[in-house]
């Protein structure tokens, strides 16, 4: 499965935020073995946002994005994802229910928060057990968009407990590497003595950097389980 990454804020793209987002899902989709087909933030403006999501939907099989679940006006995420699918949206009484919980029933609140609580019927609604936004699978024609909330102390959790047991259900592989550190050579040098490896090696493959300590191979296999990518990398 082939998936896309877009962390959603403008306070990302101006370096106010750091996105730590998009690097923990890398990894966690590496390990169940998805190829990681794009990464890109956009700030909180819905025309570019469905630009990105329509565009990059002609080109992977989902897209997880992180950010611009909440109650205020720039929380367009979900609305956008919605459109993108051209999908009706429902109050979902479980969300909303947890909703008049959270802010013991007063009115105000409820009105300036119900829309976190808005999902198509079709949606796999993620609970939010750190906060009031919850996540959601959103699914027409094989493709899928899940959105997830932005604070990491929101998405990580919902993330593990809820999105990744239905990811791992659709996961037939793992993506794994090891790394091997060169003594006394250039990253130049280096890739000219493997130079032959580096370009006809598809699986596992074989990716040359620099690093302060020095210069390493990094050899990434696709397969099974870690036992078979293991006896890939060895050779």
């Amino acid at each position: 499965m082939d998936i896309e990454i877009i962390t959603v804020g403008t306070e990302l793209l101006l370096g106010d935020t750091l996105d730590t987002n998009s690097h923990f899902l890398s990894k966690e989709l590496k390990n169940l073995g998805f190829n990681i087909y794009k990464k890109v933030t956009v700030g909180d403006n819905t025309d570019r946002l469905y630009k990105e999501i329509k565009e990059g939907l002609e080109k992977v099989d989902m897209i997880i994005t992180t950010g611009g679940l909440g109650p205020t006006n720039d929380d367009l995420t979900k609305e956008t994802a919605i459109r993108v699918f051209e999908q009706e949206v429902v109050l979902h009484k479980e969300s909303y229910d947890r909703l008049v919980d959270y802010f013991e029933g007063r009115e105000e609140a409820l009105e300036g928060n119900t829309k976190q609580a808005c999902f198509p019927e079709s949606a796999t609604v993620l609970r939010n057990d750190h906060g009031t936004a919850p996540g959601a699978i959103l699914e027409k024609s094989g493709k899928y968009i899940a959105v997830l909330p932005g604070p990491p102390a929101e998405m990580q959790p919902m993330y593990e407990n809820q999105l990744k047991p239905i990811l791992e259900e659709k996961a037939d592989s793992i993506i794994y590497s090891e790394s091997l550190s060169i003594g006394r050579l250039g990253e130049w040098e280096m890739a000219k003595k493997v130079q032959d490896i580096l370009e006809n090696y598809s699986n596992p493959t074989v990716a040359p950097y620099a690093k302060k300590e020095g210069v390493i191979l990094k050899i990434t296999a696709k397969a099974a389980d870690k036992e078979q990518a293991l006896a890939m990398i060895q050779p």
